[in-house]
This record gives C-alpha cells, structure tokens and sequence, in this order.
C-alpha cells in the first residue's frame, strides 16, 4: 500500500477536524482517547484550584518570586530555534539554540514589547528537561513556582499507569517559532496565558514534510558579549538529525532550502505536501484549555497574536504567552510504536516515489 493511499485512507475514517470536550475526562474517557490517539481539545480543563498558576502568575508574583533568580534561556538572532538554517560553509544545517544563563528579571523584561533597550536577539524558555519536575530542588530552576504546578494529572496518571516523564514551563513572545516535528511523549499543553498556535498533522501525513537528514550545528558566543554566530558541529562529535523540509503554515519549502534545492526541486516537494497533507489548525486561547497531543503526531507552534499589528503596538500581557506541558512516555509495546517507525523510515525519496506510484 501507498504512503499517499494510507493517508487518504485514514483520512476516510477519522476527518480533518478534532474533537473539543469541555472539562477534563476521567481516567477510562481519557484512556479511550489515547487508544484512538487522535487530538482533543479540552475546553476549561484546568481551573485554579487545579493549576493554581493560573490565578498566581501576574507579572507582579512571576518578578517577586523569581526576580534574581538565573535560569537557562534559548537565544537566537530570529526566533527559530531547533530549525534548518544555512551554514556558513553553505550547507544546510539542522541548528539548536545558544543557551545563555541569565537571571529571570532580565529574560523576563527583554518579552515586553515597550522596553527601553529591546536585545536584537530573541530569548525563549524552551528548556524541555522537566524544569519544573525536578526532585532535586537544587537542581530545580524555577523551585518558587513548583507549588503553583501539579508534578502530575491524576487522570493521565491512572490512565497511563505511569508518573510524567517531565514537566515544562514555556514563556516566549511572538518572535518564537518551532518548526515542525514529532516526539514520542503523550503530550497535555495547558495554556496560562497568552495564546498558542499549533498546526497538527497525523502520523499518516508526517511523509508529505519530507524528513530529511542533516547535519548539527549550533549558535555559539566567542565571548559573553559578542554576537551570536552559527557553528557546524564536527563531524565525528555529531550525528545528523532528521528534520522536516516543508512549512505545514504554508505548505512551502523551509526557506534555508531555497538557497541548495533547483525550482523544479522545490515545485515536486511543494506539490507533495499540498496535494497529500491536510494540516489541522488548534489554538489555545483561554487559560486552562489544553490540548493532548498524541505521541508521534506532527506539530509547529506559534504564539502570541497573529497577525500583521506592530509588536510594538501590544500591550505585554498580549504579547507573552506561558504555557505548561507535562510529557507521559508512550507505550512502546503492542504495535504503535513499530507502525509509526514505519511511517518515519519510508520519507524522502520513497515518499517521492510513493506520489509518483499514486500518478
């Protein structure tokens, strides 16, 4: 069978939309949602008394409780972070943030689109190692706002039969992309503030972005004041990393690409994904809503107001957005896992070849 008829064949039996649900499920609704392994939307899922953050985290509790204290922050010159960029030997690079420790007052101000000396970088907490999970207090970046957030949710606890493999905190701007891509965690993502954009696709449809192999780099300072610059990892300290070749937003070709890859190239990868993938558009809007997003699922994010407004012209609160996610392990045994690896291992050409099959 076609990766093209599999898609179209899922597609047949599951739509194009999501479910939205109001409230949380119990422990069975929710363990019957991650057999299907289809999004839903939880309208209302979490209330104060739940997620006391919701209520707590003014900018006023965040600076008082935090103020001082240093945490690791991703910088970039644009906002892409874990995205393909051009190397400065002119190859195309899957490259990671540079990570600066800075303390909270001055990552959190640098978010206010009315400061004085805005940096010409773009900072975003995006650290993704359970930085709200830690047992280790010492270890903990942020240990004055543990008590504000449930180390886990009691009906994905019951339902899974296992504690969250990691809690994170989010807090970025509009300027933060991330590019598209899957994990293998049973994701829950509650908004506090602000808004969050997700474009969703199935495992079915992860072919029509073209996964392709490239090789590491990183943004990197020579001193603590200078600029950053991108630095390609060498090659027997780094193995490629699969990354995806087309922006589901638009169904175009990651930029980067348009400098290595010939029109007619372009024009094919485009083609694929337009005729073949039928994005799925989520946002999160009110706080407390969540959204789980089932393991391997495909999905690019973005935050804050969309739109064509001057970021200059937004009060802060519109313009930070803080988010929570708590990471469950997914079950690796029955067939899942073995399914979803058969879809990752057959892209790039054989996605190609597929399309061309389906002519």
């Amino acid at each position: 069978m076609s990766l093209p008829l599999i898609a179209s064949e899922y597609r047949d039996l599951n739509g194009t939309s999501i479910q939205i649900l109001n409230g949380p499920p119990s422990s069975l609704e929710f363990a019957r949602i991650v057999n299907i392994a289809r999004p839903v939307l939880f309208k209302g899922c979490f209330s104060p008394s739940t997620l006391p953050a919701l209520s707590k985290w003014s900018d006023e509790y965040l600076m008082s409780s935090m103020h001082n204290r240093v945490i690791s922050v991703a910088v970039t010159p644009d906002g892409l972070a874990d995205a393909l960029k051009l190397g400065p030997q002119g190859s195309i690079c899957f490259t990671e943030p540079y990570t600066q420790k800075m303390p909270f007052k001055t990552f959190f101000e640098s978010l206010c689109p009315e400061a004085k000396d805005p940096p010409n970088e773009v900072y975003y907490l995006q650290s993704q190692n359970g930085n709200l999970s830690s047992d280790d207090i010492s270890g903990c970046e942020f240990p004055a706002l543990k008590e504000d957030v449930p180390g886990d949710i009691s009906w994905a606890t019951q339902a899974l039969g296992n504690n969250p493999e990691a809690v994170n905190l989010w807090i970025g701007d509009s300027r933060s992309i991330t590019s598209a891509h899957s994990d293998p965690y049973e994701n829950i993502y509650t908004l506090v503030r602000g808004q969050k954009h997700f474009t969703l696709l199935p495992p079915t449809e992860g072919w029509t972005l073209q996964e392709k192999s490239y090789p590491h780099a990183s943004y990197i300072r020579q001193s603590p004041s200078s600029p950053l610059t991108l630095k390609e990892s060498p090659e027997q300290s780094s193995s490629s990393i699969s990354w995806s070749s087309i922006d589901p937003t638009s169904g175009n070709i990651v930029s980067p690409l348009l400098n290595v890859l010939d029109q007619a190239e372009i024009q094919t990868a485009e083609d694929v994904f337009r005729r073949n993938a039928r994005p799925i558009h989520v946002s999160l809007v009110e706080p407390g809503d969540a959204l789980y997003l089932p393991a391997c699922w495909w999905h690019h994010v973005r935050q804050g107001p969309i739109g064509d407004e001057p970021r200059g012209s937004r009060k802060a609160d519109e313009d930070v957005t803080i988010a929570l996610n708590w990471w469950y392990d997914m079950e690796m045994r029955g067939s899942k896992w073995v399914w979803y690896s058969f879809l990752r291992g057959r892209l790039g050409g054989d996605a190609l070849r597929d399309q061309e099959e389906a002519d």
